[in-house]
């Protein structure tokens, strides 16, 4: 191994080894397992190759016929053989033993690009730091000077890459470290396409250099294509990002639209027309009075507004139309947002996850931002293919995710029942499970409590009541946490499948044996638990913050409790054992 682990994952990684190694199995090392990659979204809102319009090209290389080493320099800085290779094929592996090659989309990798493989060196024993250097490039007749390529930067735990401009091969000006905010298990877009201002180090320099520098150790790798420097157009702005805009259910007619406008060229723009399309139709024109410097960008709110609440799908184009901007081809960006009609829970709303059920009004966060949250796993249903899954972290970021359902109507005064399967993998990773009525798909309105559960590794069933205040839309949040103390713990892969939502009249086609009545309910403390339960049963009381304030292994039927010392409020009774879990809502006036 040429990594140094942490010592919790060091003591995991030689138990499981020792594992593997008594029941005569390979032992594979935790990267080329499946489904630890954080792979990003491409996004719907990237806007592809928006670089500014290129006026003159000053150095272009696109590695179609290799590498010239000869006006190329590839510097092994550690001396020990692991350099920058030229490739048509990509790496030859990658998470879960799959390579992962430079996107052909948008880019000339069919035919060649550079590749840093820290996978796949020579020498598995030593550390890898090597540079890729272009020739001199003349830039001495050129005032702007921009920098543009395509890459793909893959990580497993704390490889670095780095692009640095000098004017003179001695002294280096970092200008994009790729790996910046990634955790374990990280990587780029494929391709992603970066666009660079080097004027204030290449413009009038008659011999500009550009390095690649790759720093890793037994990681993944790096791969590089498509070089570009060039002097950009004087007038080119366009649309960069469009902000404001989510799908959602019961969308606004005055939905606030907001804007990135980027100016490309070499000169200060004004007075820039912005037309916004929806579903090919304008339906906004205005202008930006700017200025906007050139290589700066400009945020922009629109003073109109869009009508949104039609259900549907909405493709919404926002375009710039700057006078003598002779590149159109970024002068765009799009995004297709869908305003969902909400499910009505007359009838049961299920989900299992499954290839053919629709799971585009889910919504996904990640908390604590380490590039691992919530998904569709492919494996690991119950009694099913596919499922709710939420990734094992093993990094220092407490675990903090959240998945929203799509939007569901509620009616208030009704009772509803919330019925679904969950199970936590390793036992040495726990995790904790809530679930919570939201307003939105968002973690500040996801506040009413239904369910606090204690999760181990068996599959258990959870059936829990719960009403609304006020007739509308909702979504129930689930959300896997790792409580934030001191020292770090890590957390296991957590599963959820087979989720029901219905009318609690319903309820007891769906309840295991485990069936209980609380009486009386509301009371002043005192109440009466009676249990029709088989089996050892655990009973928890839970307050609304999911935080227990008193368990006990139940022995009889009928359970007498004071709750009045726990105070006035609402609390949660939760009865479990091997067939299910049941949880009532107590009230103490």
């Amino acid at each position: 191994m040429k990594k140094s682990f942490s010592l919790i994952l060091a003591l995991a990684l030689f138990a499981l080894s020792n594992s593997f190694a008594q029941q005569g199995q390979r032992f594979i090392h935790p990267k080329y397992k499946a489904g630890r990659v954080a792979w990003p979204a491409d996004g719907n809102q990237r806007k592809a190759n928006s670089a500014p319009t290129v006026l003159t090209t000053i150095f272009q290389e696109d590695f179609a016929n290799g590498i010239d080493t000869t006006v190329w320099s590839i510097i092994d800085n550690m001396g020990n053989g692991e350099i920058w290779t030229y490739t048509t094929v990509g790496p030859n592996s990658g998470p879960g033993g799959i390579p992962v090659p430079l996107s052909p989309s948008g880019t000339t990798a069919s035919n060649g690009y550079m590749l840093f493989d820290s996978d796949n060196g020579i020498n598995a024993a030593a550390p890898e730091d090597c540079d890729l250097i272009t020739p001199a490039i003349n830039c001495s007749n050129n005032s702007t000077v921009f920098l543009t390529f395509n890459h793909f930067f893959l990580q497993y735990l704390t490889s670095t890459a780095i692009v640095s401009v000098s004017n003179d091969g001695i002294t280096w000006n970092d200008i994009y470290t790729v790996e910046n905010a990634f955790v374990e298990d990280s990587a780029t877009v494929n391709p992603d396409f970066q666009v660079h201002n080097i004027t204030a180090y290449a413009a009038n320099q008659p011999a500009v250099y550009i390095r690649f520098r790759y720093i890793g150790n037994y990681d993944w790798y790096w791969e590089v294509d498509d070089i570009l420097v060039y002097e950009p157009a004087t007038n080119d702005a366009g649309v960069t990002s469009i902000t404001g805009l989510q799908s959602g259910c019961n969308l606004s007619s005055t939905t606030p639209v907001s804007i990135t406008v980027n100016n490309f060229g070499t000169g200060s723009v004004s007075n820039i027309p912005v037309v916004v399309t929806i579903n090919g139709t304008p339906v906004l024109t205005e202008t930006i009075s700017g200025p906007i410097a050139s290589g700066a960008t400009l945020n922009y709110t629109f003073t109109g507004t869009l009508n949104l609440s039609t259900a549907g799908n909405y493709n919404i184009q926002i375009s710039t139309g700057l006078s003598g901007d002779v590149n159109t081809q970024n002068d765009s960006s799009g995004i297709t947002i869908t305003n969902a009609a909400p499910f009505y829970v007359t009838s049961p709303y299920t989900m299992g996850f499954e290839a053919n059920e629709d799971v585009s009004g889910w919504k996904f966060t990640d908390g604590n931002g380490d590039g691992i949250t919530w998904s569709v796993g492919n494996s690991g249903g119950y009694n099913s293919t596919r499922c709710l899954r939420k990734l094992a972290t093993t990094n220092s970021a407490f675990d903090d995710d959240w998945a929203w359902t799509e939007c569901l109507y509620l009616q208030a005064g009704t009772t509803y029942a919330l019925d679904y399967w969950y199970r936590n993998l390793p036992s040495a990773y726990p995790c904790s499970l809530k679930v919570m009525v939201s307003t939105s798909q968002d973690i500040a309105t996801s506040t009413q409590l239904i369910v606090s559960e204690s999760i181990d590794t068996l599959w258990h069933r959870s059936i829990n009541t719960f009403q609304v205040s006020n007739s509308g839309t909702y979504h129930l949040a689930f959300h896997a946490y790792v409580p934030n103390t001191s020292p770090f713990q890590p957390s296991g892969t957590v599963r959820i499948d087979n989720i029901n939502i219905l009318i609690a009249t319903a309820l007891d086609e769906l309840r295991p044996s485990a069936l209980a009545n609380v009486y009386p309910n509301p009371s002043t403390g005192q109440v009466n638990i009676l249990t029709r339960i088989s089996g050892q049963t655990t009973l928890r009381i839970l307050n609304t913050l999911g935080q227990e304030v008193y368990s006990q292994r139940l022995t009889d039927d009928l359970t007498e409790l004071d709750l009045s010392k726990y105070g006035k409020g609402i609390f949660h009774l939760q009865l479990s054992n091997d067939e299910g879990v049941f949880t009532e809502k107590v009230i103490v006036q």
